[in-house]
């Protein structure tokens, strides 16, 4: 058996940065996409999802199935989005209302 093994690797502690972090809004952290559980300011520390299939804001271009990143709090089509963006996951849901359901994947 294993000794090294230290947890699934589902959940990030971090340190919440300037502007602080809201529940259930992805957070950057360099080039990793966290959901925080919990809300707090700059400097707590706080624990965030890493996986998962989460209710996000959506361009209503997106189609089910395809890659999407995130800029700005929305999910886009990294192809043709314009500007800084993160790569975030697959699209499990087609937009409806400007929401669509995501996989985040590292």
């Amino acid at each position: 058996m294993s000794k090294n093994y230290s947890g699934p690797g589902s959940t990030l502690t971090f340190v919440a940065p300037d502007g602080g972090a809201t529940a259930g809004v992805p957070l950057v952290l360099v080039d990793t996409v966290v959901i925080p559980i919990a809300s707090g300011v700059a400097g707590d520390v706080l624990v965030g999802h890493l996986d998962g299939v989460w209710r996000l804001p959506a361009d209503a271009a997106l189609l089910q199935g395809q890659k999407v990143a995130l800029q700005a709090g929305v999910l886009v089509d990294p192809l043709t989005a314009t500007g800084d963006t993160v790569s975030f996951g697959k699209l499990m849901s087609a937009p409806v209302g400007g929401i669509a359901e995501a996989l985040l994947i590292q």
